[in-house]
């Protein structure tokens, strides 16, 4: 504990003027910016309080229903869709975010997102410390505009599985595996892609702590399903909200039909070759963990349908992996091309998120039609965005002869 202290008191002391800087940027983006899906999260959470049922909070609704619960008493008359909403209507949005109190509300929504941002700052400066790069890193984390924009800006609660990732990584560098490994199994019941890692997770341990590992997965997984499962409320409504087609079918969006129902998925084809090839060429290790990690991230990104605040995933691994200048380098240009992307969603994802600010104004501010000129710049972008995520697979898996910065 007086590590622990004396840690974060360091870090304070060496770059409290950054953590400031990005502490009041952060500030002043929550109250003012959104997307619906912050309304259509915290009002599943609001269905669930309202049961008066018990849940499990480990699921990202019931998780949601925690934070409700403990913000409502400085929350004033939020304009919650009916309850028997069937999906979320543009006019149920937009009386939300016209009520006299929507600042307070999205602050107060995006609240436990910040604190786990923290949580996580903190995390990722254990597995830094003592590390000469680890000014680089931390800055990297302060002032990414990936975490800025799908957080803040958006209004997105990945950064709560991001942080079960962190704390995975950090359990596993102190070979404290079985506990890794169970931090990893509930990051997954929150959001799928955390189990791209576990096979990584399994690899990169001692070949005598595989089956084990398994099993730890396998248990903390099925006691969490079966506790949600316990618990679950039967929300009709809520089920309409989330919609028809799950995230969870995104990596087999790509595919390669053969005949009739014969098909061949290239996300599965690709992270097979991957640990195939981490299981014969690359020795277990807390860097390769980190690398492999990424390119299967990667191999997603590369091969899948994907909503443009999931580009978070990579940033802890990028953050750890930051003294390789060449992958910090591509990273960089993948978040122009990502930036460029966005525009395929128009208006949803830019003059949208400025409603709050002035929903009568902005309402009817159409800066990005689905034009033929837009599809190709942002279908270009995706290109690009596409080749740098193969290029960096292959970075991450050849053996370069290099001066190397160890992370063990």
């Amino acid at each position: 504990m007086k590590k622990q202290s004396s840690l974060i008191k360091n870090i304070w002391q060496t770059y409290s003027k950054w953590i400031l800087l990005a502490i009041l940027v952060r500030l002043i983006l929550m109250p003012f910016f959104t997307h619906s899906d912050l309304l259509s999260v915290y009002q599943r959470a609001n269905l669930i309080l309202e049961s008066g049922k018990p849940f499990s909070i480990f699921s990202i609704n019931g998780l949601h229903a925690l934070f409700l619960f403990l913000i409502k008493p400085f929350l004033i008359n939020v304009a919650w869709p009916p309850k028997e909403i069937v999906s979320l209507e543009f006019a149920n949005w937009y009386n939300f975010i016209s009520s006299p109190n929507i600042f307070r509300t999205l602050f107060l929504f995006k609240l436990p997102y910040f604190i786990f941002e923290v949580l996580g700052f903190i995390t990722l400066a254990n597995l830094l410390k003592n590390k000469p790069y680890q000014k680089k890193a931390l800055l990297f984390w302060l002032f990414n505009p990936v975490i800025i924009f799908s957080t803040y800006i958006f209004g997105r609660f990945d950064m709560i599985a991001i942080f079960f990732v962190l704390g995975a990584l950090y359990l596993f560098k102190k070979h404290k595996l079985y506990f890794s490994i169970a931090v990893l199994a509930i990051a997954a019941i929150l959001r799928y892609y955390p189990l791209f890692f576990v096979p990584v997770f399994l690899l990169m341990s001692r070949q005598n702590n595989r089956l084990k590992l398994s099993g730890t997965f396998m248990l903390s997984a099925s006691f969490l399903f079966v506790l949600n499962y316990l618990l679950k409320i039967d929300l009709e409504p809520a089920k309409k909200i989330i919609g028809m087609v799950s995230p969870s079918y995104f990596p087999f969006t790509f595919k390669i039909h053969i005949l009739s129902n014969d098909v061949i998925y290239i996300f599965v084809v690709s992270v097979t070759l991957l640990l195939i090839y981490a299981y014969l060429n690359i020795k277990p290790s807390f860097d390769n963990l980190l690398k492999m990690s990424l390119a299967l991230l990667m191999t997603f990104f590369a091969f899948s349908y994907f909503h443009p605040h999931y580009f978070i995933w990579v940033v802890p691994f990028v953050a750890l992996l930051i003294y390789d200048q060449k992958i910090i380098g591509l990273y960089w240009l993948q978040v122009v091309a990502w930036s460029v992307f966005i525009l395929k969603w128009g208006n949803d994802l830019t003059t949208s998120l400025l409603m709050p600010l002035s929903p009568l104004f902005f309402k009817h501010i159409m800066l990005f039609e689905n034009t033929k000129n837009v599809n190709i710049l942002t279908g270009s972008a995706r290109s690009v965005f596409t080749a740098i995520a193969i290029a960096l697979i292959i970075l991450l898996i050849i053996k370069r002869k290099e001066q190397k910065v160890a992370t063990d």
